[in-house]
């Protein structure tokens, strides 16, 4: 399956701190085999008769982490794999005795590097999952993709317990792509479909969909940006108070400026192209100038995203 797309891109550094790790202090030099308790073979350094310092565990064909053990744990640094093929086995409408075993698929592949705890992800990482759905034909062996059902994902940043707490996202699904940043302070999405040049690129950003928020005090600072309308001001208890620009395409297309205080519309009058036009691109690079610390990063996770390789899926049956 093929897929041409440039690149899309945005925005964001930020300073994460490591998480302290408890790393194995001391292990045996001599590495053995063990079974494990849950089904999973390990090869590497033991002590105590559980997996301590370097090894591997595999659980099946499905699942393989490499790297930092603590008394039977995966703890300190390592990278964990995971594949999974399933079929649904569904018969199509064109089924019959001719084509039996015609059914649906699914593959998911999931990577993760960086820091554990606890046999959980927890500290800084990075998450790679991948997933495709199929239809195959068991009477000739071959796999072939379903059309635009496929949804690639990155998470890179900090984790605790499992899940990402503060970094950068990018999801790519079929023609969307969606970047993000998150941390204590900052919210930043962006969300571009049918795209076909960097974000960065397209000075109108019409066919974008951009949320920014940043704490002050008790409130936050927000940017909003959609193809038909943007909105700048400040949110508190969620409510919004500042000014939105729309545009009405009903009859004939024609613009408007709001005034709004805690969600309600205090005043709203119509203004020329012009003037909507104006407001927009101030508004536009007021917001690029506010995620410009996170800029580099976000270009690089855009890049990344949409250059991740097909799923290999070639002599894999789904069953």
């Amino acid at each position: 399956m093929k897929r041409f797309y440039l690149g899309f891109g945005l925005t964001i550094t930020i300073i994460i701190g490591l998480l302290s790790i408890s790393t194995p202090t001391e292990a045996a030099s001599k590495k053995v085999t063990l079974k494990l308790s849950d089904g999973g073979t390990y090869y590497g350094e033991v002590l105590n008769g559980k997996p301590h310092g370097k090894g591997t565990a595999r659980w099946g064909k499905t699942e393989v982490y490499s790297g930092d053990w603590v008394s039977g744990t995966r703890q300190g640094k390592g990278k964990y794999t995971y594949t999974l093929v399933e079929g649904g086995g569904v018969p199509f409408e064109d089924y019959n005795e001719s084509n039996m075993g015609h059914g649906t698929g699914e593959f998911t592949t999931k990577t993760y590097t960086g820091s554990w705890i606890n046999d959980t992800y927890h500290g800084k990482g990075k998450e790679i999952t991948q997933w495709l759905e199929v239809q195959y034909l068991t009477s000739d062996g071959k796999v072939y993709p379903v059309n635009d059902r496929y949804n690639n994902t990155i998470n890179d940043g900090t984790f605790n317990q499992g899940k990402m707490s503060q970094g950068y996202y990018a999801i790519h699904s079929s023609d969307t792509v969606s970047l993000g940043y998150t941390d204590h302070t900052t919210t930043i999405t962006l969300k571009n479909d049918y795209f076909n040049e960097k974000l960065t690129g397209d000075k109108d950003f019409f066919d974008t969909i951009i949320n920014y928020k940043k704490k002050h005090g008790s409130s936050e600072k927000y940017i909003g940006i959609k193809p038909s309308e943007f909105s700048k001001g400040t949110l508190t208890s969620g409510k919004f108070t500042g000014v939105t620009h729309l545009i009405d395409y009903s009859d004939s297309v024609s613009y408007s400026k709001q005034v709004i205080m805690n969600d309600n519309v205090l005043k709203e009058h119509h203004i020329t192209s012009t003037a909507f036009h104006k407001d927009r691109k101030n508004t536009i690079n007021e917001f690029l100038q506010a995620i410009k610390p996170y800029s580099v990063k976000i270009n690089t996770i855009s890049d990344e995203i949409m250059s991740l390789k097909d799923i290999n899926y070639e002599g894999m049956i789904p069953r």
